[in-house]
């Protein structure tokens, strides 16, 4: 008989600076490593092909960094930390400077961990400046080097209908905004000059600069403060062949709002292929002989033994089982009861 579900969805929630997990813990009598695998249990049983899959909404460990003299943007610490002035000088005083130090920008949001296995979001931003956290999806076996994708997770900057003086429209939408005009100090240089020196302000390294018909001039990689420049990534062409520059609209963390389905498929022979909502987006072939879990506890949420690897976000459904498919809905899991390695759903 099908279950009906009524009143509304929960989840298990990892607010951002959180410290917390689920553990699996392997069996007391089954402790020593010279135990014969057809005898262990559950996961530490299982030596063949798998997948594991998760419904989760992921958190934005990045803030918003401000050039200002307070701290800018949200400032509850439950889906995104709030990022203090940049230019402080004592930023371990706050919380969240001192909880996330330099980690924030490649931090590692650990799903599940095993010895042998571990799958994971993991930032790959270069700065959090108008920067909401992107991650791509990642799995390491054993000690083989990990399997990652390109970014998968990311921010939106398109506002659609909503007047903006400064914009650069494409009809009623917009993703762009004035900067500044800006001037070529010599030929062939990466350095150019605002004309408006606090324009600097507008922007972080890490911030992409466009002219006035959308293309890209290049990355900041430095800003002079005083003398109003950014040095860009990119050679600008000839001296003195300015162009007004546009900067991106405010990014938006919209998947703090959604569900997302991330899987990982692990065959015996070696592939590994990475999921998002059903679609393959990563492949890749590694070296494995002799797989098994192992004889160590698993984790759902971090590695407890390592540092900057807290999963933070909201775990809905997370599902191990031994066939090497991805289930097929994309708004939760449905795998086979007979091949269920362990299913934890997290509702009412």
């Amino acid at each position: 008989m099908p279950g009906v579900f009524v009143g509304e969805t929960k989840s298990l929630v990892f607010p951002v600076m959180c410290d917390g997990y689920l553990q699996l813990k392997y069996l007391e009598k089954n402790v020593d490593a010279s135990v014969d695998l057809a005898l262990r249990e559950g996961v530490w049983g299982h030596t063949d092909s798998f997948s594991i899959e998760a419904i989760i909404t992921p958190y934005d460990v990045n803030g918003y960094g401000s050039r200002g003299s307070t701290a800018t943007g949200v400032t509850t610490s439950e889906k995104t930390p709030p990022s203090v002035n940049i230019d402080n000088s004592s930023l371990t005083n706050y919380m969240s400077e001192d909880y996330f130090s330099t980690t924030r920008l490649d931090r590692k949001l650990m799903i599940f961990h095993n010895a042998n296995f571990q799958f994971y979001l993991e930032n790959t931003t270069s700065n959090n400046f108008n920067q909401p956290a992107e991650y791509r999806l990642g799995v390491k076996v054993q000690s083989q080097s990990p399997v990652v994708s390109n970014s998968i997770i990311g921010s939106h900057n398109t506002l659609y209908g909503k007047y903006d003086t400064f914009a650069m429209y494409d009809g009623i939408s917009t993703s762009k905004r004035l900067l500044d005009d800006v001037s070529i100090e010599q030929s062939n240089t990466s350095i150019i000059e605002l004309d408006t020196a606090s324009n600097v302000n507008k922007v972080g390294v890490g911030t992409e600069i466009f002219d006035n018909t959308g293309a890209s001039k290049g990355k900041v990689t430095a800003i002079n403060y005083s003398n109003g420049t950014l040095t860009m990534d990119a050679t600008q062409g000839l001296a003195n062949d300015g162009y007004t520059a546009y900067y991106s609209q405010p990014k938006e963390a919209l998947y703090m709002e959604s569900i997302i389905k991330v899987g990982c498929t692990f065959h015996i022979n070696g592939t590994v292929q990475l999921f998002i909502n059903g679609d393959l987006i990563k492949e890749g072939l590694i070296t494995v002989t002799d797989f098994n879990f192992g004889t160590t506890d698993c984790y759902i949420g971090q590695d407890p033994d390592t540092a900057n690897t807290q999963f933070m976000g909201e775990l809905h459904e997370i599902s191990m089982y031994k066939s090497p498919k991805p289930t097929l809905s994309s708004t939760t899991l449905s795998p086979g009861y007979n091949d269920i390695l362990f299913y934890y759903r997290f509702g009412e």
